[in-house]
């Protein structure tokens, strides 16, 4: 037979006998498809081959594999959910400030957004929404998730999902699961308990699958409890198929496979980019060693199948195979593959103005107000005032953070411009506040002659040269010849010959993308080569300046030389070094300075970018020192200053928080860039966000303080751990359940801003709570009805939110948990009734013991209000 050669015909007989009990796993398969199968799908897998089979596990890049001589074509993937990556697509706000919006029909219409653009471009997969709980503000993915808390996370990815999925485009949800840190991600081991596992970080993914019938489902990088993500029998067997009936495709993330025997019995369907784990000699020797049966390998074939079917992706996908089909018999196959629903295909032309205003329209309700002393904001928009606008997030607005989830936007607006139209009368004038930024300004750069030489290794002498060019100074990039291989173990070095006429301490300034030391006459004097934090070089954006001062002496040659590490597998530009310096006297900004000083009203765009918060690695809770330098500069200057931050969680504000007029926190606005702040800047657009996080005044008060190694971030870089097995890292989550609001309440530690909080230039009144009964039956629901007013002149909006407090219970439970929050619209003095339901499954709480949810009788308190911490009604009721 042309099954497998290795196999005796009676191997052969045992493995494809349906009914088999020798094979120890088959039983447990057969239980796994018990539910109600495709027959066209299955008649379809019986004409497989094995080796066809085993091609469909494997991706190829972004998209699945084709299998010509049936008919089945490949379905394409794109990087999302907040955009297309790689299309000229709408580039949404981050995840992480629709979220701060608490608007679930912004959810669907951003889902829905991402859904038409996917399906105008024939794309069956993107790959999103995620979902991994804010549990530290460190991550660098912080940005595409859904904030810290489970049930705003659940409310909300059902409606994206649902806005995608209706456009039969398949959603992917992920990282499944415990994905906290992208530091190490791949050798990380989160040991988390299964109760924080079940009340905290898998709430989102099972509304997903329960509530919204998700496509697909992503798993981590890392390890959970000592088991693999891509294989966990308790998590992807036991829990996501069995428990929650998830039907879908389990696809691994690129390179985040290690093992196949638990893969194939556990776990993964499709591995993706490519198979690795699941290559044909892998799988027949594990078939070979009865440690796998024909089951498992059909049932990954039949999930991946009949998903896409029942997605009807494989409708808009045969035309990728058209040619091939006309000169083959495939007619009693195509019709099979065929979802009746999709048939008819939307225009192919994307409505991009009328996306474009969507987002806008989500954008505004995204920015966050967290700070307003005296009612500072709105300015008034016919101002003829002085403005001045510092920092680097103003002329180079960050539309997202970094990695798979970058949209490169098609078009765009950054703050300062965005203001500059919102306040067409005023003064308005950017101001270079940093000294070296201003340093290395390419116009200020002076002429000299430097070498530029890349070298295939760290070797630098002239026979591992493979590539030379004279350079007048150095000014950004430079592209190298295409035919030059271009990998991670490239050294890239610029030099030249300095001379001073007299005796002189100069600074020596560079901003470089990756790894980098400078060198004087061969001795390191500025090394940033181990002991910095490792950063991909993945953007066209620079990131932190880094300067030393060195004592020249007169007429004495000096060779200089800047060194840096090749670039990353992530690089866009394949054979681009990025490189800016100077060597010189430092600008004393003095007249920079007094412009602000003299200037009405100072707005400081401040924060992070995709280059320093990003996939692949974590960042700092503290911003670069430059950026505190220039926002502590611009208050002690001035007493009138507005800060806005532009970053994705959290970021230490203590130092001069209490400095600023007013705060807004942007996030990452896609390519709105900074359109929707200056709009609420000048009051076109009242704020109504409130925060998906707690933001800590210290990194010692975060409920991750003390588990997280966060001064150790330069070990390993994202190159050396992509595919390849490291022994485990322990990520002790020792806060348990308490992660973000729920930890400041227990432990009474005042946030700087807590999880909820949002100003608005409305004021509102809560009043008039009721509740349906004082007592309930855990099979009755309770109704809660509460007033809010608007008792202002400003229409806006409010994000009414009920937590729940469980009086007593023998378990530790938190202080409060939200429940339930409606956001709802009020014109001028109006008021409405917003109405709750609370089942008993808000109320319960995961038994380790005995392995269930449990809601115990007894009394609990309705506390609704504004925010996490600022409650303005309470009610009680006993559950008996």
């Amino acid at each position: 037979m042309k099954i497998m050669k290795n196999l005796s015909s009676m191997s052969l007989f045992l493995l494809l006998i349906s009914g088999n009990s020798l094979l120890g796993n088959v039983q447990n398969d057969k239980q796994n498809t018990k539910r109600q199968k495709d027959t066209e799908v299955t008649s379809l897998i019986k004409k497989m081959t094995l080796e066809e089979k085993i091609k469909l596990l494997g991706g190829a890049g972004l998209r699945t594999q084709r299998i010509e001589r049936l008919s089945i074509p490949e379905v394409y993937m794109a990087d999302g959910p907040m955009g297309i990556r790689g299309k000229k697509a709408t580039a949404l706000v981050a995840t992480i400030g629709l979220t701060a919006s608490w608007n679930k029909k912004l959810s669907y219409l951003y889902g829905d957004i991402v859904g038409r653009e996917c399906r105008a471009y024939d794309i069956g997969f993107i790959l999103g929404p995620a979902v991994n709980i804010y549990r530290l503000p460190q991550n660098g993915r912080n940005f595409e998730y859904m904030g810290e808390d489970p049930y705003l996370a659940s409310k909300l990815v059902v409606p994206m999902i649902n806005g995608i999925q209706k456009n039969n485009v398949i959603a992917t949800l992920k990282h499944f699961v415990a994905n906290n840190q992208d530091f190490d991600r791949h050798r990380g081991n989160s040991i988390v308990s299964e109760r924080a596992l079940r009340e905290i970080y898998l709430p989102a993914f099972k509304a997903g699958v329960v509530e919204a019938k998700v496509g697909a489902i992503m798993t981590a990088y890392n390890h959970i409890n000592g088991e693999h993500a891509s294989g966990h029998r308790l998590l992807t067997n036991d829990i996501l198929r069995k428990e929650w009936g998830f039907s879908g495709i389990l696809m691994s993330d690129w390179g985040g496979t290690y093992h196949a025997l638990p893969m194939l019995k556990y776990g993964i369907d499709l591995e993706m980019g490519h198979a690795k784990r699941y290559k044909a000699k892998n799988i027949k020797k594990l078939l070979a060693e009865y440690k796998i049966s024909i089951f498992n390998i059909d049932q990954h074939v039949y999930n991946i199948i009949n998903t896409c079917k029942k997605f009807g992706v494989y409708s808009y996908s045969f035309k990728h195979l058209k040619d091939k089909l006309k000169s083959k018999n495939n007619d009693e196959v195509i019709p099979i593959l065929i979802n009746d629903k999709s048939k008819v295909t939307p225009s192919k032309k994307i409505d991009f103005i009328k996306n474009h205003n969507q987002a806008l329209q989500i954008a505004r309700e995204s920015v966050v107000l967290l700070k307003n002393d005296n009612n500072f904001l709105p300015l008034d928009k016919n101002i003829s005032q002085k403005m001045v606008i510092v920092g680097r997030n103003a002329l180079n607005t960050p539309s997202s953070g970094g990695g798979a989830a970058n949209i490169e936007p098609y078009r765009y607006i950054d703050n300062f411009t965005a203001i500059k139209n919102a306040f067409p009368n005023a003064s308005i004038e950017y101001v270079e506040l940093n000294p070296l930024t201003k340093f290395l300004n390419t116009k200020n750069i002076p002429q000299r002659q430097w070498q530029f030489r890349v070298f295939k290794n760290s070797d630098l002498t002239a026979k591992n040269i493979i590539f030379e060019q004279s350079l007048s100074k150095i000014d950004d990039k430079i592209n190298i010849s295409e035919n030059i291989k271009k990998n991670r173990y490239n050294i890239a070095q610029w030099s030249t010959n300095f001379i001073c006429d007299e005796d002189k301490t100069l600074t020596i300034a560079v901003n470089c993308e990756t790894l980098f030391r400078v060198k004087i006459n061969g001795k390191i004097i500025l090394d940033k080569w181990l002991n910095r934090k490792y950063l991909p070089a993945v953007y066209d954006y620079f990131g932190e300046n880094f300067a030393v001062n060195y004592d020249f002496k007169a007429n004495k040659k000096y060779h200089v030389s800047i060194e840096t590490s090749g670039k990353t597998s992530w690089s866009k530009v394949p054979n681009q070094y990025q490189l800016r310096a100077n060597i010189g006297v430092l600008p004393s900004l003095k007249t920079e300075k007094n412009k602000v000083a003299k200037s009405d009203i100072v707005i400081a765009c401040i924060g992070l970018n995709s280059f320093i918060e990003g996939e692949g690695h974590d960042r700092d809770f503290e911003l670069p020192d430059s950026e505190e330098k220039i926002i502590k500069l611009a208050t002690k200057l001035n007493k009138n200053v507005i800060t806005v931050i532009n970053a994705g969680g959290g970021v230490r504000m203590t130092n001069w928080v209490g400095d600023t007029k007013a705060v807004l926190m942007a996030w990452y606005q896609g390519q709105i860039g900074g359109q929707a702040t200056a709009e609420i800047l000048n009051g076109t657009v009242n704020p109504s966000a409130k925060l998906p996080i707690s933001i800590e005044k210290e990194w010692q008060d975060s409920a991750a303080y003390g588990s997280y190694d966060a001064k150790n971030n330069t070990k390993v870089t994202y190159n050396t751990m992509v595919g390849s097995y490291h022994e485990p890292v322990p990520e002790y989550y020792k806060e348990g359940i308490f992660v973000g609001y729920r930890h400041f309440d227990k432990n009474k530690i005042a946030p700087l801003f807590e999880f909820g909080y949002g100003l608005s230039y409305s004021n509102f009144t809560y009043s008039n709570v009721k509740i349906s009964a004082k007592e309930i039956s855990k099979e009755q629901t309770l109704t809660v009805n509460c007033d809010i007013t608007n008792d202002s002149n400003h229409a806006g909006s409010e994000v009414v939110q009920l937590y729940i407090n469980d009086e007593k219970c023998r378990v530790t439970r938190p202080v409060k948990e939200l429940k339930g929050f409606e956001k709802v619209y009020l014109k001028p003095h109006e008021t409405k009734t917003v109405k709750f339901q609370i089942t008993v499954k808000d109320l319960q709480f995961f038994d380790e013991l005995y392995k269930q949810w449990v809601a115990e009788n007894g009394k609990f308190n309705i506390l609704i209000g504004a925010s996490s911490r600022d409650i303005k009604l309470k009610e009680s009721f006993k559950l008996k």
